[in-house]
């Protein structure tokens, strides 16, 4: 059965709502040139999925996470050294490959160590998504922000931690 993409916007909707997820539909909302046929952003109480299908491919389902570095982690990111950085890179590409997902990290323009964003992408041809596959990748998108957040928040926190604590070490020795 060949669904079309508003067919196929309408079976998400329903599906999402089903499950108690808040939905909006976001198409209206975007840049007249970008080539969406359709955008929905799917909550749960915490985090946003964007589901989408895009006019180059109407017949792909598109789902969509970001997380935002905090002002605090972006700094940490900055004042890594280059090999700390790069273990801190490796260690979340791993993760990321071994969650099967696409992603795409948004570095500022003035210093490329500095992570803004962690984009994660995953995707289904029309003709394999029904009901259970839409819940398998909505729910592993939502499980994968959030085990993603703390892999990357862990050990940005720690030096954070570390940096703190020295701070205060030093401020009863000297004061």
């Amino acid at each position: 059965m060949t669904v079309s993409p508003n067919q196929m916007k309408d079976i998400v909707t329903q599906w999402s709502e089903y499950w108690g997820y808040s939905v909006e539909d976001t198409t209206k909302m975007q840049e007249a040139n970008l080539p969406i046929e359709w955008i929905i952003e799917v909550k749960n109480s915490k985090n946003t999925v964007i589901v989408y299908t895009d006019k180059q491919t109407p017949d792909i389902l598109r789902f969509q996470t970001k997380i935002i570095f905090s002002p605090e982690h972006r700094q940490k990111t900055v004042s890594l050294s280059t090999k700390d950085y790069n273990n801190f890179i490796l260690e979340t590409t791993d993760r990321l490959t071994n969650l099967g997902c696409d992603w795409v990290f948004e570095h500022d323009e003035g210093n490329s160590k500095q992570m803004n964003t962690l984009t994660l992408f995953y995707f289904g041809v029309y003709d394999i998504v029904d009901k259970n596959y839409f819940l398998q990748n909505i729910n592993k998108c939502f499980i994968h922000i959030s085990q993603m957040v703390r892999a990357i928040s862990i050990p940005l926190n720690k030096v954070l931690e570390t940096e703190s604590n020295s701070k205060q070490n030093l401020e009863k020795v000297y004061a």
